[in-house]
C-alpha cells in the first residue's frame, strides 16, 4: 500500500524448526516469554500489543534521502495447551 506519507509492505511467513527439548520444556517457556523476550529481543525496540503478540522495530535507518523505520508483528505465541 502506498500513500503519500507511508510505505507499507508486508509478508506472511510460516516454517518449522527443530527445537532440541522436550515439548513440555518448550511449552514452558514460550508460555513465560512475557518474563524474557523484550530483553532477548534488544537492541530493538518492543512493545507488548497484548498478552501473546509484540511490536518490534529493529531501528532506524537513512539511504539516499529516505528514512525507514521497520515495524513487524510477531503475534499469537501459542500457549502450553495448544
Amino acid at each position: 500500500m502506498l500513500n503519500k506519507n507511508r510505505l507499507s509492505l508486508s509478508g506472511d511467513y510460516t516454517g518449522d524448526f527443530l527445537l532440541p527439548a522436550t515439548a513440555k520444556v518448550v511449552s514452558y517457556y514460550l508460555e513465560s516469554h512475557h518474563e524474557w523476550f523484550e530483553r532477548c529481543a534488544y537492541p530493538m525496540a518492543t512493545v507488548p500489543i497484548d498478552d501473546n503478540s509484540y511490536r518490534l522495530c529493529p531501528g532506524r535507518f537513512k539511504c539516499l534521502n529516505f528514512v525507514i523505520e521497520p515495524v513487524v508483528g510477531l503475534t499469537e505465541i501459542l500457549h502450553h495447551s495448544q
